[in-house]
């Protein structure tokens, strides 16, 4: 664990240091997991497409389904974090809620074997796509999930709110 004493911040923004030292389990592991990819990647190098895996198990490029089905409610889910089963809950109807405003849905399940993101969202008849790595992310930019990212069918985010379909309800679109 990184030492937490005395604050390092530079007028309004905190090191990482200080960032970690806030956080607790799977938040830390997530952060921690954003941290290192985030660092990784060279901003002139650009970040590639990630590669995710359908629910019959098929591979599939994230801008091949963005260009399939448009602007979309991105749900990033995990099973082992906290809070995952009311999102789940929840889920059907933020669905309804993304429909009502023109939005596509997919669940995106995170960071665990695809066995267990297919027996936990099988049952709950949710689109959902698979990513074993975590790579979006890092492409949405994203370090704490559950988390729901609204996405334009080029890939630009345009919202990143609270998973609940209250919060989509009073989405304002840019």
């Amino acid at each position: 664990m990184p030492y937490c004493g005395k604050s390092t911040t530079l007028g309004r923004f905190r090191s990482a240091q200080d960032i970690l030292c806030t956080m607790k389990g799977p938040r830390l592991a997530v952060a921690i997991l954003y941290l290192v990819t985030a660092t990784t990647v060279s901003y002139a190098q650009g970040l590639s497409d990630p590669a995710l895996t359908s629910p019959n198990g098929d591979p599939v490029a994230w801008s091949a389904w963005l260009g399939e089905h448009g602007s979309a409610v991105v749900l990033l889910w995990g099973s082992w974090t906290p809070g995952s089963e009311p999102v789940l809950v929840d889920a059907p109807k933020i669905q309804s809620v993304a429909a009502d405003r023109g939005l596509d849905f997919v669940v995106v399940a995170l960071q665990e074997r695809y066995e267990v993101s297919r027996a936990a969202l099988g049952s709950h008849k949710l689109p959902w796509l698979h990513d074993r790595h975590g790579a979006l992310l890092k492409v949405l930019r994203v370090y704490d999930i559950p988390a729901m990212v609204i996405v334009s069918q080029d890939g630009a985010v345009l919202g990143t709110i609270e998973a609940s379909s209250q919060a989509l309800k009073h989405w304002k679109r840019p």
